[in-house]
């Protein structure tokens, strides 16, 4: 290089051999800087409808799976969901399963390098968490059972170089570690520089190498000793994402040669306080500490990074939701048959709102300490009560003489869809209810709609989601 001095050129030198740099890069094959309008690049439904008009394309890009969208000057999988893309992307993304490649398959010797932003994990109902969730670099992809690829920012922290051969249990296909797992933790919500690279040998094997911010997280060579011959052959390069809210930008495959290639620095936010630190650290929401069922009163804790604040949106799949008078220390706000509650520390206890028993939706949003938002995490749960006291039984006993105007037992503060059976103390049925909300009525019937004569009586409460809840009550004509 023109003004290198010689010992520059021996520690560049020392460095490159020592994989401690990336690798020497040479001519751009192609790049993308996805710097363009916001929108969508291209979807699955472009692929798989090839002779629809009114599909989106790209003059690079392919996906089979999920969709591409522009977003201030990167590509984004959009907030990953399981439903299939129209053809536009207006009705979802299916990006929990984000494939993306190159149209052009002659890439060989090649560094495969960009800027990766991971702003969260998720889950979806047909995509459960799974280890290698993350993000995963396609090498010398020949077909979806041939290819090679560089795992980074998984679930489970770690990095590994895998090789996919025909025949086997993953869509056709069988993985094959040729890379130990190597510990690394994801810096979720800050950009990093990513390079992969992939090299033919004299000795017909090819070698792997795997960069983060020019430091060599892990390399590896196929020798043929694993899963058959290596493939030497070209082919594309792409991304994949599992369960991962992902933007990129300066994608860029370059061949292998001599001159030394370093990863443009990152842009700072002139509008920061202090431009000359950057901004804040994006703010990420890793996961909830949640189960399908929870007692009514539990307290949800969020597992966050980088967040300042927290906002919890809560809507009930049924009855609205109504907060609490006593909830003023979480900024409580009502809006379109919702909660909105804000809290400092990532924990949400639901003792301090007045929620019924029922289904709901939880989303959550945190904030870095520019009050920049995170992508939203969403969870469906089911609420039961804490306790049996929490279902009411009213009037109990029913006596003629003083409820005679209302022939009526209710029910309340059930599970929406319980299902409440009354028998006699022989064990005899004597009526069915559903309750459609989270209350029922008893005509003081039977299943034959003959009024029912004096006694005790036991009911049973069924909501699919935990025991039975039983009691007794009496009817005094």
């Amino acid at each position: 290089m023109p003004g290198m001095t010689t010992y520059m050129r021996s520690v560049l030198f020392f460095l490159a051999f020592a994989g401690l740099m990336a690798p020497s890069f040479g001519a751009v094959l192609l790049s993308d800087d996805f710097n363009r309008a916001n929108g969508l690049v291209t979807n699955e439904y472009a692929y798989w409808n090839p002779t629809d008009p009114t599909a989106v394309r790209s003059s690079i890009w392919n996906l089979d799976s999920g969709s591409l969208f522009i977003q201030d000057g990167a590509g984004w999988t959009g907030v990953p969901n399981d439903i299939g893309p129209d053809a536009q992307s207006s009705n979802g993304n299916n990006s929990a399963i984000f494939r993306l490649n190159t149209i052009a398959g002659d890439f060989e010797d090649v560094a495969v390098s960009f800027q990766l932003l991971n702003q969260g994990l998720s889950t979806t109902p047909s995509t459960p968490a799974v280890d290698w969730d993350g993000i995963h670099i396609w090498l010398r992809y020949q077909t979806e059972y041939q290819l090679y690829y560089c795992s980074i920012n998984r679930r489970d922290n770690n990095v590994v170089i895998k090789k996919k051969v025909p025949g086997g249990p993953s869509n056709g296909g069988t993985y094959y570690e040729l890379s130990p797992y190597t510990p690394f933790a994801v810096p979720y919500g800050q950009w990093q520089n990513v390079t992969a690279t992939v090299k033919n040998n004299a000795n017909g094997s090819v070698t792997f190498s795997l960069y983060e911010d020019n430091v060599l997280l892990v390399a590896a060579t196929d020798d043929g000793s694993i899963a058959g011959p290596p493939l030497r052959g070209p082919g594309k390069v792409g991304i994949r994402g599992d369960n991962a809210n992902l933007k990129f930008k300066n994608f860029q495959v370059a061949s292998l040669d001599g001159s030394v290639f370093v990863p443009p620095p990152l842009p700072l936010n002139p509008n920061h306080p202090n431009p000359q630190k950057g901004p804040a650290p994006l703010a990420v929401i890793q996961g909830l500490d949640v189960t399908p069922v929870m007692s009514i009163d539990a307290t949800i804790q969020a597992k966050t990074q980088n967040a300042s604040s927290l906002q919890w949106k809560i809507t009930a799949n049924g009855p609205a939701v109504k907060p609490s008078p006593g909830a003023r220390t979480l900024n409580v706000v009502t809006a379109n048959g919702s909660s909105v509650i804000s809290t400092l520390l990532p924990l949400l206890p639901l003792q301090q709102l007045a929620l019924q028993p029922g289904s709901y939706r939880l989303e959550v949003t945190a904030r870095n300490a520019d009050g920049v938002p995170s992508a939203p995490f969403r969870v469906d749960l089911t609420l039961v009560p804490a306790d049996s006291t929490a279902v009411r039984v009213f009037p109990n006993p029913w006596r003629a003489d003083r409820h005679g105007f209302a022939q009526q037992i209710n029910f309340d503060r059930l599970i929406p869809d319980s299902t409440v059976n009354i028998f006699t103390l022989s064990g005899h049925k004597v009526k069915t209810l559903v309750a459609s909300t989270n209350a029922v009525v008893w005509d003081l019937t039977n299943d034959a709609v003959d009024r029912v004569g004096s006694g005790v009586y036991i009911y049973s409460i069924s909501s699919g989601e935990g025991k039975p809840i039983r009691g007794k009550l009496a009817v005094v004509r």
